[in-house]
């Protein structure tokens, strides 16, 4: 999909999400309709993939729909650790109603990871299906398709009675990592578990101060790890092993290495 596909689709339904600031992964979009159209009926089943191992952060997969009056419609499936969620839907049975939020204009999946404190940021989204996905809507738009959009995405809708309803068998959505990378990330803010923030930069590195070394599979879980020992400061990466600092430590500039420094000690 083209970057203005995109963000045509975030700017239509992304914006409508009321939780905090996020990441979006790979999605498929449609909408909005025609004016004077919209969907009556939207079906689809999420094939669950298994959760990330191990959780990390608040991630949610879902389908959403906004509204003519501004709000957006969501079922959502989310993998969590301990209580970072809160409210209706948290408990296993659980189930939400609310009053109407007027007419359904679009329809889309996503790949989303709140990102606000307490929220470790969510690592690698597995891939996933969404099957058996039918959309009516109020009258036949043939021209419905030049709405969608695809990122990162296969499958699509299409519509064998002149447009007014919209089938797909599987629409897959591709793994995404959440992980901060170099150089897209410099300056990244990590919140660990325990409500810790450090400070990330690329090709940096902190030298003095050694506590430990170990083999780590991310900066994120290297920060954590920093969190967890007693007078660690900072946190460096290789891509592979991962170096804990005291506060004695200097930066210095080192190419290829991440580093996480802490700003502030949550609990």
């Amino acid at each position: 999909m083209s970057l203005l596909k995109k963000l045509t689709f975030l700017s239509f339904l992304l914006p409508l999400v009321s939780a905090g600031p996020s990441g979006f992964g790979h999605a498929f979009s449609s909408g909005p309709t025609a004016d004077g159209n919209w969907i009556r009926i939207a079906n689809s089943t999420l094939v669950v993939p298994s959760p990330p191992l191990p959780q990390k952060g608040l991630l949610s997969l879902w389908v959403g729909m906004g509204t003519s009056n501004g709000d957006l419609i969501q079922s959502l499936v989310e993998s969590y650790n301990d209580a970072i969620d809160a409210g209706c839907g948290v408990l296993d049975g659980d189930w939400c109603a609310w009053t109407t939020s007027g007419k359904a204009l679009g329809w889309g999946t996503a790949e989303e990871c709140n990102q606000a404190a307490p929220a470790y940021p969510c690592g690698l989204t597995p891939a996933h299906s969404w099957i058996n996905t039918v959309l009516v809507l109020d009258q036949p738009q043939p021209d419905y398709s030049n709405t969608f959009g695809s990122f990162g995405a296969s499958g699509t809708l299409t519509s064998s009675d002149g447009g007014k309803t919209w089938t797909a068998d599987k629409i897959t959505i591709d793994a995404w990592n959440y992980t901060p990378t170099c150089p897209d990330d410099d300056g990244y803010k990590l919140t660990t578990l325990d409500n810790s923030v450090f400070n990330t930069t690329c090709n940096s590195d902190f030298v003095g101060g050694e506590l430990k070394n170990s083999t780590m599979g991310s900066i994120q879980d290297c920060v954590t790890a920093c969190d967890e020992t007693e007078n660690c400061f900072f946190a460096v990466w290789d891509g592979k092993t991962c170096g804990l600092k005291s506060s004695v430590a200097e930066k210095v500039v080192r190419e290829g290495m991440i580093a996480g420094s802490l700003v502030s000690k949550g609990c």
